[in-house]
């Protein structure tokens, strides 16, 4: 539709819905826009080309310009080719609206007055010394189809792409790892299969409130000591260990409070499971595709643990750290209070065999002493 004559009907279509849009842009110009143009600045009630734009912000277009005549009649404002001295693109103002002036032309043609010592507007001319073309993969002066750059790193004419080749590069960059995801393979150094991880993070034995706490500890989106000397420029020591945090993953993997607490519930945790801590569990927990009645019941108790370290270490930072032993009693108790919530689930749904399959298992969480009845053990010996 930007280049085939063939299409020209469409363009012509296209361009009259959307009329002239905020910085006189309009028809093709458009296609071009930036992510920021298209989420705040367009103006359209037509539900198609809406859709149509979220779609196109998917992808990085480049808009090809044939000839360095051809720059003249190139809008400046909201221009992925016209940008500032930070390399954004401009925002019209009211002078350049009240003016009319939008083209890069005008701009070039108060510059030569300037050169040539006759009256010119000054305005104009400041702008035009303060931005930089964007010439990307082409020169001014060669003719150059529009084309699509993809995320794989091939680019094709505008007028070649297929439907096929737009569904693969969708897929491609919502498969993108994100950002948070990418620090974690970068500090764990291995391969993490994130739906696992959000399978067992989703686990209906956890409670809602340590699957948030689980969830923002995997964002790495939560308040610890580090955010607070980040956001206030301070060197303040981690509340529970009294050293200085060097990262987010402090609280997570090297806090001292924090590893202390993992070495005495170790044997805990291998009643479940013949398996020692590593960082890889206390960052993601245990992931597997058919997770047995240990993992699952080894990530209720892990994630309960950071769940409580976490809101430790927040009151920490305002009354103190608290003893090994007092963290151990509270977590005993809040662990109780988890257990006796999914056995009353259970039954109330009439799954109380679940409860001997699942949460007695080893005897570990709970032990049966008659029918329908339980006797809920403590984690930590005192």
């Amino acid at each position: 539709m930007a280049s085939n004559p063939d299409f020209r009907i469409n363009l012509l279509t296209f361009s009259d819905v959307l009329g002239v849009q905020e910085g006189n842009n309009h028809g093709r110009d458009l296609i071009f826009m930036d992510k920021s143009f298209i989420s705040l600045t367009l103006r359209t009630d037509n539900k198609f080309y809406k859709e149509a734009f979220r779609a196109l912000s998917l992808f990085d277009r480049m808009k090809g310009v044939p000839s360095r005549e051809d720059w003249d009649s190139e809008n400046v404002f909201y221009n992925p080719l016209v940008l500032g001295r930070t390399g954004k693109t401009l925002k019209i103002t009211k002078y350049f609206k009240d003016n009319k002036v939008f083209k890069l032309g005008q701009l070039l043609d108060e510059k030569a007055k300037e050169a040539r010592g006759i009256a010119h507007d000054s305005a104009q001319v400041s702008l035009l010394n303060n931005i930089k073309l964007n010439l990307g993969s082409f020169e001014v002066g060669a003719v150059k189809d529009d084309r699509v750059f993809f995320a794989n790193g091939t680019n094709l004419k505008m007028t070649c792409i297929t439907q096929k080749d737009l569904y693969e590069d969708a897929i491609l960059r919502k498969s993108k790892d994100h950002k948070h995801q990418t620090k974690w393979v970068e500090r764990l150094n291995t391969v993490i299969i994130w739906e696992e991880v959000w399978t067992s993070v989703h686990c209906n034995l956890h409670s809602n409130e340590t699957k948030c706490a689980i969830w923002e500890q995997l964002h790495l989106n939560f308040y610890t000591q580090y955010s607070y000397n980040k956001w206030h420029s301070t060197s303040d020591l981690c509340p529970l260990c009294q050293k200085c945090p060097d990262d987010i993953f402090h609280i997570i993997l090297h806090c001292d409070f924090t590893n202390l607490i993992w070495t005495e519930l170790q044997p805990i945790l291998r009643r479940f499971l013949k398996r020692n801590v590593d960082d890889q569990e206390k960052a993601l927990g245990l992931v597997n595709i058919k997770s047995s009645p240990g993992i699952l019941l080894r990530n209720w108790v892990t994630f309960k643990v950071r769940e409580q370290i976490m809101d430790s270490e927040r009151k920490a930072h305002y009354s103190g750290c608290p003893s090994v032993d007092s963290f151990k009693a509270q977590f005993n108790r809040s662990m109780a209070d988890d257990v006796k919530r999914v056995i009353h689930r259970f039954n109330n749904e009439n799954a109380i065999s679940k409860v001997d399959e699942l949460i007695a298992f080893n005897g570990v969480l709970c032990r049966k002493v008659s029918e329908d009845n339980y006797t809920i053990n403590h984690i930590f010996c005192l």
